[in-house]
């Protein structure tokens, strides 16, 4: 088996990585988002925005060009893949969020 690629840019823990078309994304404990072209491991977007650098992200699904993260502080952000682009920010929840 030969290893096809090497995606680097990401330092702390991977809690969750999906594919979308011809990216993979990542996501973890550093609170950032991160898109990586499938082909070349070359990094395309990084998608961030933390108030204090604390919250990690526990998981994420993508629906219809979006991403949805939930955070370890029990909120949820919403980012549109299209402009990378933080679409809202949900917050209020008392105990942990599961995804579908």
């Amino acid at each position: 088996m030969e290893l096809l690629n090497c995606f680097k840019s990401k330092t702390d823990s991977i809690n969750c990585l999906k594919i979308y078309k011809e990216f993979v994304i990542v996501a973890g404990d550093d609170g950032t988002i991160k898109i990586f072209d499938l082909i070349n491991g070359d990094l395309q977007h990084t998608l961030s925005h933390s108030s204090n650098g604390e919250e990690g992200i526990d998981k994420f699904i993508l629906h219809q060009h979006k991403i949805i993260a939930v955070y370890t502080d029990r909120s949820i952000r919403v980012w549109c893949l299209k402009n990378n682009k933080l679409i809202s920010i949900l917050r209020g929840h008392n105990d942990e969020i599961e995804l579908f």
